[in-house]
Parts: C-alpha cells; sequence; structure tokens
C-alpha cells in the first residue's frame, strides 16, 4: 500500500503503513478491538488496539 497523503490516515490505514514500514510485512488490519487510555507520571498514552492478518512477509 502507498500512501501519498500522511494526513487523515484511520487507525487502520496507520498499522498497516507502520507494519509494512518498519518490518516488511503485508497485513489486513481486520477489526477495532479497542482503545486503551493511560497516564503515565509525564505523559499520557492512548494504544488503539487492532486485530490484524499477515498477507505475506
Amino acid at each position: 500500500m502507498k500512501i501519498n497523503n500522511w494526513n487523515n490516515l484511520t487507525q487502520q490505514q496507520c498499522i498497516v503503513r507502520e507494519i509494512c514500514e518498519e518490518l516488511a510485512t503485508e497485513i489486513k488490519a481486520e477489526k477495532i478491538l479497542g482503545v486503551v487510555d493511560y497516564d503515565y507520571p509525564t505523559f499520557h498514552l492512548t494504544m488503539h488496539c487492532i486485530l490484524c492478518t499477515i498477507v505475506s512477509g
């Protein structure tokens, strides 16, 4: 998947792009499982949990 505009990506598009860039693996984002929010002492973390399937790589 090649995306020319990095703005306005969905969470599913972001995980597909990141896994491709970092792991050279093509995945399919199947389903959003939920969102986890956690406050650390110095920052806030929001983690989007997405069920994915490996397509190739």
